[in-house]
């Protein structure tokens, strides 16, 4: 019909023809008849987009499925090539949509001639470039898919193989064959078509349609996971060859278990086990790779394991299949853990081929020339070859071997010569000692130091009779127990406690059971000291009254009661120590065997020093908190106690405070003085009574000149919420910038801020205190007001000044010599000498002391000045005072 449009694309089929035009109208024909019938026509897809067919295949069995490439446009004039294929199945009149990504293209399309299910693809794989493009990589990357379309399942791809360099296209389809086209063997040639067995049917004669047919409906049951209905599909042939290739299938789908079943089937059991062991690996690629293996699919098993990572596993397969070179080339990139393996594996191998150069080399690459290439050079009767392989190489030990190889040869002085070279101390001596030279054997042995050989000198010594010589030997090997064995043999009793003393424990104990048995209790005692068995050596001091001993013994018990010295035996020694009067030592022996209350005791009864160590040892051995309160403060308070009573006020300090006794730690560590630890301590604890207790104490100290002292005092108050202390505390400052430095302005500011904490005291001393303060303020504000107005307003001040003199208690408020002191300095200035002599005696009547207030000078010129003469009583009290003061002294 014109107004489908122009054909624009057609395929013939079998007996079936169809037809696309450009407004993507179908029409299908039955051409095999005597005149063509169209069977289907006019039906349009691709509604709502821009496509137009570009090619289209129609299956030949009976025409019920058709394909279509197309290209696509976005504004209708520009095309490109859709990365989609579309099926139309005419029974079912639906459209499926099949596509591997929108970088691979669709190259060709074919179905197969008798299967209406199975349809082939030609896609050429396009990737992303580093770039951020598209472009092929190299040469294009083409594969042929086949896959099974139905109008249940959709299309599912079976099978896909790589086209390689020497085929070019897709043809088409017959199973058991795909038809692919070859490229010419030689430029310009003609290409020719070739068969490439499917492969479900490797290995398979499919003359059999029945076989051919089962196998058919295995792969495409397989293909949809169906494994149960897929087994039953071919459960009635019994050959290897058909479950070989539906093992490769099951390699290929990564069936695992299908895999499995087709090996046990195949009665290869090798493969089955391998199957299994295969699957302690973590990737599945790796498990199916083991069974790709066994069914000789090599290219799929390297494959597999290229995709998982698995480097280590592809680079033993390799290795297994003597493709050494590429084994190690993997190990070398991408696993150097395993290359040395390899490495012996391809030197093995070449070896056995006899290609010994190159195994030699194989053998250096993993580290094992030192052992290999030595013996596969002897066992080859390449010994030239092997000297100087030896000697060229520059490695001590393929010299050594060299030489022992000469020294087995009787060559003694070559390998005389090779040894010394290379420093073989012990090679050295041998050979010495097989010429003779003794005496030079040993002088190697004292220049090197050489403990391999001394010890061999020692037993050559021994052998011939020389044990002064074989014991000094034996020393200096470091082999004491040698050395010790000859010198009991002999009796040799003084080189025998020196060298037990170098000795391991257990020579050590076994020469003091020697010098038990022979009576000589001291040395038995030290080296069962030394050897760690203190029990012993206790034993043996209370046998022989050795107490000298038995002090370093109750050391040694002191430092290692922890270490598995029971209680009973600390007990015994205690008590021994109590009995001898060695009260200090039982104290510690008691403490070691927790018999703390025991041990406290002697140390409080017999002045013995309780040191932080011996306190530290019980804390540690005592229960926790949770476990028993009680117990652990009891015994805290003890150790304080005795601590205090000792003047150890800072260990004191800290066991109370471990016990919970925050106030009588405090109280302790007041007694030790340390003004810093008790300002930090009380910051610490955080406590009114404590800050209280603190502050206290700071104030005994010179705090008027310490600034943060007195700061700390003034904190401490404050935290603590003792505004009394806090108002006195003010108080006495004022009172000392008044008799120190007759400060009244500082005084007077000292004296408000304790008037301001005393009003915020709740206590009766608080109210009264808050009223003295007050009258007290008031008198001091007057004597500054006054002491201001001396030159402004004299008659003023000199009218303040006598209201204060007579004001009765002004003496707590303002001291009454600075007032007669304001007065007679400003009468001194205004030369009014009799005035001022007459305020001296009125304060000489008071008792008042002259030298604190006023300028010796000053008095001697008023005294000059009304014709009294000078004499010493004028500058302090009268004499009825000085007798007072005498009576009191």
């Amino acid at each position: 019909d014109p107004n489908d449009g122009d054909i624009i694309a057609m395929d013939c089929g079998g007996k079936f023809l169809v037809a696309v035009t450009d407004q993507n109208t179908i029409t299908v024909w039955n051409v095999g008849l005597r005149e063509p019938k169209r069977i289907f026509c006019r039906k349009r897809f691709g509604e709502g987009e821009l496509i137009r067919v570009n090619s289209v295949r129609i299956c030949p069995k009976n025409g019920s499925r058709l394909s279509f490439i197309t290209e696509k446009s976005q504004d209708g004039q520009s095309w490109e090539p859709d990365h989609r294929l579309h099926v139309y199945n005419v029974d079912e009149d639906s459209f499926q949509t099949f596509t591997r990504g929108p970088m691979t293209e669709i190259l060709s399309h074919c179905w197969d001639s008798n299967e209406p299910r199975l349809l082939g693809l030609h896609v050429r794989r396009r990737v992303e470039d580093t770039n951020g493009g598209t472009s092929i990589l190299g040469e294009p990357e083409d594969e042929v898919l086949t896959c099974f379309a139905t109008a249940d399942s959709g299309i599912l791809v079976q099978d896909v193989f790589p086209l390689g360099e020497k085929l070019s296209g897709l043809c088409g389809l017959q199973v058991p064959f795909v038809i692919v086209q070859r490229r010419p063997d030689k430029p310009g040639g003609p290409p020719r078509a070739t068969k490439r067995t499917m492969r479900d049917f490797e290995g398979i004669d499919a003359s059999d349609e029945n076989i051919r047919n089962a196998l058919l409906e295995f792969s495409f049951l397989l293909t949809k996971g169906h494994v149960d209905e897929a087994f039953k599909a071919v459960k009635a042939f019994n050959s290897e060859a058909v479950w070989r290739s539906m093992a490769v299938m099951a390699v290929k789908t990564h069936r695992l278990d299908v895999a499995e079943v087709c090996l046990g089937n195949m009665n290869n059991a090798l493969g089955v086990r391998a199957i299994r062991e295969a699957r302690k690996e973590p990737e599945i690629e790796a498990q199916v790779a083991a069974a790709a293996v066994y069914l000789g699919m090599m290219d799929d098993a390297e494959r597999l394991y290229r995709e998982c990572s698995r480097h280590d596993l592809l680079a033993k397969m390799l290795a297994a299949k003597g493709d050494f070179d590429r084994a190690v080339e993997i190990a070398a990139k991408k696993d150097r853990m395993h290359i040395r393996t390899i490495e012996f594996q391809k030197a093995k191998h070449l070896e056995a081929i006899g290609h010994i150069d190159g195994a030699l080399k194989s053998y250096e690459a993993a580290g094992a020339h030192r052992k290999e290439v030595p013996r596969m050079l002897m066992e080859s009767k390449r010994i030239s070859d092997l000297e100087a392989y030896c000697k060229e190489s520059g490695d001590s030990k393929l010299v050594r071997w060299w030489a022992r190889y000469c020294e087995s040869s009787n060559r003694l002085e070559e390998a005389l010569s090779l040894y010394d070279a290379h420093k073989d101390f012990l090679g050295k001596v041998q050979v010495l000692w097989a010429m003779g030279d003794t005496e030079q054997a040993k002088q190697v042995v004292l220049d090197s130091s050489s403990a391999e050989a001394a010890y061999y000198v020692a037993q050559k010594l021994e052998a011939e009779g020389d044990l002064a010589g074989a014991i000094d030997m034996f020393g200096r090997a470091g082999k004491f127990g040698h050395a010790v064995r000859v010198a009991k043999r002999e009796g040799m009793d003084n080189q025998l406690l020196s060298l037990a003393l170098q000795a391991p424990k257990n020579v050590q104990v076994d020469a003091a059971s020697y010098f038990a048995e022979h009576d000589q209790v001291e040395n038995a005692v030290l080296l069962y000291r030394k050897g760690g068995h203190i029990r012993r050596a206790m034993e043996l001091c209370y046998r022989a009254k050795l107490f000298d001993a038995l002090q370093g013994v109750a050391e040694d018990i002191a430092a290692n009661s922890s270490g598995g010295i029971d209680p009973d035996t600390l007990n015994t020694a205690a008590r021994f120590f109590l009995e001898n009067g060695q009260f200090d030592k039982a104290s510690k022996l008691y403490i070691g065997a927790k018999e703390y209350e025991k041990g406290l005791t002697l140390c409080e009864q017999h002045n013995v020093k309780l040191s932080e160590e011996m306190a530290e040892q019980i804390t540690a051995a005592l229960p926790s908190k949770t476990e028993n309160a009680q117990l652990r403060s009891r015994v805290l308070l003890v150790i304080a106690s005795t601590a205090e009573k000792q003047g150890s006020f800072h260990l004191a300090t800290k066991k109370y405070t471990q016990a919970g006794e925050k106030e009588k730690a405090m109280k302790c560590l007041l007694k030790s003085g340390d003004t810093e630890r008790i300002i930090f301590f009380a910051n610490t604890l955080r406590s009114a009574k404590i800050y209280v207790m603190a502050a206290n104490f700071l104030q005994t100290l010179n705090w008027h000149s310490d600034a943060d002292v007195m700061k700390a005092i003034i904190q401490f108050y404050t935290k603590a919420k003792s505004w009394d202390s806090l108002s006195l505390f003010y108080d006495a400052c004022a009172q000392v910038e008044i008799d120190e430095y007759r400060d009244y302005d500082k005084a007077l500011g000292a004296l408000k801020e304790a008037h301001k904490y005393a009003t915020q005291s709740q206590t009766a001393e608080g109210a009264r205190r808050e009223a003295e303060l007050g009258q007290r303020i008031r008198q001091v504000e007057t004597f500054v007001h006054a002491r201001a107005m001396h030159q402004e307003a004299p008659d003023e001040m000199l009218r303040v000044c006598n209201e204060l003199l007579n004001t009765p208690d002004v003496e707590g408020a303002v001291r009454t010599g600075d007032v007669f002191a304001l007065l007679i300095e400003w009468h001194y200035a205004q030369r009014e000498m009799d005035k001022a002599y007459s305020l001296v005696q009125r304060m000489q009547q008071r008792r008042i002391m002259l030298d604190p207030f006023l300028d010796g000078a000053m008095i001697r010129d008023i005294q000059a000045a009304v014709g009294v003469n000078q004499s010493q009583s004028d500058f302090g009290f009268d004499g009825e005072l000085d007798e007072e003061v005498e009576d009191v002294y």
